[in-house]
């Protein structure tokens, strides 16, 4: 299944204003999992366009300017063209950048075998009170 191109856009978008910030203490506004989850995705397409004969110039060049229209658009297209010819990386992509652009996190808790389980609550988006 092909990766659609609002993903990609989002993704880019998403990324471009922490370029600078990977590998530092990251994304200190956007929240402790989705900071991990940029740090993830720009550290996957960091890895996988290293391996081109390009480098990541286009993501130190976004990184400059992270609001630039053209900017953003040629690190999309390098991702559209390393997505068509690298089914891997396209599932990684996929993978990571799906929460990121959809402002999603995700968290499991799982019991084991031979764990016993009292009360146990999940709850997602809740507007008011909780009481139990």
């Amino acid at each position: 299944m092909p990766v659609a191109e609002l993903l990609i856009a989002g993704a880019v978008a998403a990324i471009a204003p922490h370029l600078r910030s990977a590998g530092e203490a990251l994304v200190e506004g956007a929240g402790r999992i989705a900071g991990e989850q940029i740090g993830a995705l720009i550290a996957l397409i960091r890895r996988r366009f290293a391996k081109g004969d390009k480098g990541d110039a286009e993501l130190d060049a976004l990184a400059e300017a992270p609001g630039d229209a053209a900017r953003q658009e040629a690190v999309a297209a390098r991702l559209r063209a390393v997505i068509e010819e690298d089914p891997e990386f396209a599932a990684a992509f996929e993978r990571l950048a799906r929460p990121v652009v959809s402002g999603d996190t995700e968290m499991r808790v799982d019991v084991r075998e031979g764990g016993q389980v009292g009360k146990v609550v999940q709850a997602r988006d809740v507007g008011g009170d909780i009481n139990l």
